[in-house]
């Protein structure tokens, strides 16, 4: 008779315990446990791999049997996270589940404990194929796809199934053997195999190999000398177990579409990262067919896509992967949309969870986006035809009046100036426009050309320029009213020189004084 989380056999212990739910730590992601094992007589064997030594009548004094338990109990009291699914399936003569349940109350880790105590590991018999399908049964009815299914098989000899196993023929097992090889692929299933004792070794390994199971999945504990050693292996393995995996950081995908100027919503993307805590580089691997779906995608006029459809993830590293998302619905029915993404892998992949996350999308209107563009657009083209206008007319007299100063007086008279055009800064100079240069004692110490928009490029002939940061230069680019230096090579300075509006702007006959000039 089954025994499923042994609730109905503990109503009156549960009852006097006080109700108290565990909090749950913040982004913890949940996973499912099955633990299957051995429940024959070998286990109370006094000399582990010797059954010559005799058995011990209780098995809390035999090593092997005694050291499963102790590692169940360190497992379950110490090592599962609240909301972890755990499940603990026996088999012998026959397959028995002996606890089922998600750890999310104080009381259930007792009852398991409760549980554990009552095994007296006495079959005859050991069907480990019975006890792997009863298992994978269990874990196929849980219907959790999301959640992440770590399965660990422990005994402590080779298959022997009774004359009554469904799974005593060779041909019976290769079925068995090619079926479960489907689901576990299928369903992303993390299976281990743990051989206590050497003698074990040949036994999982050729189970391990009809299961396409990589090799590291089958290993030994070898020689245990005691149920503590045989308890601290067991749950370090559980432990490796249930720390190696790669984990979907993304709980919330957050979009925003808006229209195009015609009314189409181009694309948006989000970036997820994975991290891996693997201490060997993972593959993940879409479904090449159906990576990525949203649930009611049609009805909410969202489709999905990803890449790229295969990442590598080095050793307890990150990589991240890119979803796509296209809307074409009605932006006036569907403002604010919501769903859940779930991701499909492929039969080769890697596992990482969860393998789902929530989708919120806001969907914005023509009208949302652009109304008060519309709006303003008559606007807009007054303006710019207001700017058209100036600047026809600026074009029609593509000139500006300046004077130039130095050391707090003029260096020259008032100028005017077409763009392109120079003047220089000299002494005795007389062969074009030209202000003082003095006191410089160099002929000629530097041009300035108009380069329009009220911008002035000056470049040193015979002295070298000091800009407003008393940085020396060979060319630059001063504004209206800008200052700059001179210095020629005897170390004369001419300071202050700045190039403005002759009488700060009034009586330029030329009205081209203001900051209005575009050329």
């Amino acid at each position: 008779m089954k025994r499923w989380s042994v609730c109905a056999a503990a109503l009156a212990f549960v009852s006097v315990l006080p109700v108290l739910t565990l909090a749950k730590t913040a982004n913890v992601v949940n996973q499912d446990y099955m633990i299957v094992l051995d429940q024959s007589g070998s286990m109370r064997e006094k000399v582990p791999g010797n059954p010559n030594a005799g058995y011990e009548k209780d098995p809390r004094q035999a090593h092997k049997s005694r050291g499963a338990v102790d590692a169940l109990d360190v497992i379950v009291t110490k090592m599962l996270q609240d909301g972890d699914y755990f499940s603990l399936v026996n088999f012998g003569n026959a397959s028995d589940v002996v606890f089922s349940q998600e750890m999310s109350f104080p009381h259930e880790r007792e009852l398991f404990r409760r549980a554990i105590s009552t095994m007296n590991f006495g079959d005859k018999k050991t069907d480990i194929l019975a006890g792997i399908k009863e298992a994978s049964d269990l874990m196929i009815s849980m219907n959790t796809p999301q959640r992440r299914k770590v399965f660990i098989l422990i005994t402590d000899g080779k298959n022997e199934p009774p004359d009554d196993s469904p799974y005593r023929s060779e041909e019976a097992q290769e079925e068995f053997y090619r079926e479960l090889r489907d689901v576990i692929k299928a369903n992303k299933w993390d299976m281990t195999l743990v051989g206590i004792g050497e003698y074990t070794e040949d036994n999982i390994r050729e189970i391990a190999e009809k299961l396409d199971l990589p090799f590291e999945k089958a290993i030994v504990v070898n020689n245990p000398q005691s149920s503590e050693e045989i308890q601290q292996k067991l749950t370090r393995i559980f432990e490796e177990k249930r720390d190696e995996r790669v984990l979907l950081q993304a709980q919330m995908i957050s979009l925003v579409f808006k229209p195009d100027w015609f009314g189409k919503y181009n694309s948006q993307s989000a970036a997820l990262q994975l991290d891996s805590s693997f201490t060997e580089a993972v593959s993940i691997q879409f479904d090449p067919q159906n990576s990525v779906m949203i649930e009611n995608g049609d009805e909410l006029g969202l489709r999905l896509s990803l890449s790229p459809q295969q990442l590598s993830i080095a050793p307890q590293q990150s990589a991240s992967f890119t979803v796509h998302a296209e809307f074409s619905g009605n932006a006036l029915e569907n403002r604010r949309l919501s769903g859940k993404v779930l991701f499909q892998l492929d039969r080769d992949s890697v596992d990482f969870s969860p393998r789902e996350c929530e989708i919120e999308a806001i969907v914005k209107s023509w009208a949302e986006v652009y109304g008060l563009i519309a709006g303003l657009a008559v606007a807009v083209l007054a303006v710019a035809f207001f700017l058209l206008v100036l600047a026809i007319r600026k074009a029609q007299a593509p000139e500006i009046r300046i004077e130039v100063m130095g050391d707090n007086k003029n260096l020259g008279s008032p100028m005017t100036l077409k763009k392109k055009q120079s003047f220089t800064i000299a002494n005795d100079d007389f062969s074009g426009k030209s202000v003082s240069a003095k006191p410089l004692s160099c002929k000629t110490a530097a041009s300035v050309k108009y380069l329009g928009r009220r911008k002035f490029q000056v470049s040193a002939d015979e002295a070298v320029i000091i800009d407003s940061n008393n940085k020396e230069a060979q060319t630059l680019v001063v504004g209206m009213d800008s200052f700059f230096d001179l210095k020629d090579s005897d170390g004369k300075v001419l300071r202050g020189i700045t190039i403005t509006n002759p009488g700060k702007g009034g009586g330029d006959m030329f009205g081209s004084g203001g900051g209005d000039d575009i050329f």
